[in-house]
């Protein structure tokens, strides 16, 4: 569950699509960064996401928030950093500091216990912050969370098992299968409803595949040029 192991006739792997996981949150962030209706937000259109590490999934993951973020406000600048851990909440803390202070209203992440120091930076700055667990919420300052289902594996391989359609290999979930997601639980920020509506949209398009999501972060120019939300 949660990997990719690939070249065993007896072994199946679950995981989840990485960018999806943070696209929804990306665009809720997008969109709250220039939106007075949100308290803790300021004037300027910015944004930080603290990458955990420098490798394939850490870089999807954060493509898939600068992606949303760009697709609902092409003009919003993101700030991004390495953290080089998922353990050295210290560093991570210094580097949302640093976003927050250079006009980040909302600062994501998705990098383990690291994730604790940009959580302290935001309740110490009183900014908006965006984590992955639910465990984590900081009520007065959670955006939202990106979620990951990982419970659904469970139950679809179970399903699988007593189905009998069991088989080796990989199969990626995403936002169309009900892994990948945005949680408002434990949240005090009040979303208004035409921003709920739009993420509604937006997650009906990824789910449906007339949006497919880049997987690096040198790819995000490129992508949002040719993909900007427009309502239905």
């Amino acid at each position: 569950f949660d990997t990719a192991i690939e070249g065993y006739d007896n072994v199946h792997c679950l995981t989840a699509s990485h960018p999806e996981q943070h696209f929804l949150s990306g665009v809720l962030a997008g969109l709250a960064t220039q939106d007075d209706r949100f308290a803790l937000a300021n004037d300027q259109n910015t944004l930080g996401f603290c990458v955990a590490m420098d490798t394939p999934t850490s870089n999807a993951q954060a493509a898939g928030f600068l992606a949303g973020a760009k697709y609902v406000n092409p003009d919003v600048e993101i700030i991004t950093s390495y953290i080089g851990s998922y353990n050295d909440p210290a560093t991570a803390k210094e580097q949302a500091t640093t976003m927050y202070e250079r006009g980040a209203d909302i600062v994501s992440t998705n990098s383990g216990s690291s994730a604790l120091g940009v959580f302290n930076a935001a309740k110490e700055l009183n900014q908006y912050v965006i984590g992955t667990s639910l465990g984590m919420v900081d009520p007065d300052h959670s955006l939202c969370t990106s979620m990951k289902y990982v419970q659904q594996f469970i139950v679809t391989e179970c399903t699988l098992l007593k189905e009998g359609n069991w088989h080796a290999g990989v199969d990626v979930y995403g936002i169309k299968d009900g892994v990948c997601d945005y949680s408002l639980e434990g949240v005090n920020t009040e979303i208004p409803q035409d921003i709920l509506d739009i993420l509604d949209d937006v997650k009906s398009k990824v789910a449906d595949g007339t949006l497919v999501l880049p997987t690096e972060i040198d790819a995000i120019d490129a992508w949002a040029a040719e993909n900007q939300y427009t309502a239905q």
